[in-house]
């Protein structure tokens, strides 16, 4: 739950890095499911990578944008929103895929994992992010030719 708590302040620091309409577009998704976890951030856009300078470099140091925003601990206030988004999510939850995902994963309850979920802490949240700036980044940019917008004739 900290992995996913995490993502929402990825996501949100991202969307106030990037100017414009560009930061709507933006997406930060922890797959539990991909073992070891996996962490993936994207956006769909027009075919225009995204690119912006960081502040205050590390001299010798590759940076881009995910380093970026991975930089510096969780501060309290986004830990309280990036918490609160997730809380609601996790409660609109269907019930059955809660269920599916005890069964599967052989958790103890529905009720104890809650419970979990809302005893993460911001220190939870700050050792997630700190093991995740020493793991690799991986940076792959898929794109998709631009649709034809020519008028489709119609069969009368």
């Amino acid at each position: 739950y900290a992995a996913q708590i995490l993502t929402k302040v990825l996501q949100n620091r991202l969307q106030n890095q990037i100017p414009g309409d560009y930061g709507k577009e933006i997406f930060v998704r922890h797959e539990a499911r991909i073992l070891p976890g996996v962490i993936i951030f994207g956006y769909t856009s027009q075919p225009k990578p995204i690119v912006a300078a960081p502040v205050n470099p590390t001299p010798g140091k590759n940076e881009n944008i995910v380093t970026l925003v991975l930089r510096g601990s969780v501060t309290t206030e986004e830990f309280n929103r990036a918490k609160s988004e997730f809380l609601n999510e996790f409660n609109q939850t269907e019930a059955a895929e809660i269920w599916l995902d005890a069964e599967t994963y052989k958790l103890t309850s529905v009720k104890d994992e809650a419970a979990k979920a809302g005893s993460i802490t911001i220190a939870d949240v700050n050792r997630v992010a700190e093991r995740l700036r020493k793991e690799p980044i991986i940076a792959v940019s898929v794109m998709k030719a631009a649709e034809d917008t020519a008028e489709i004739p119609k069969n009368n």
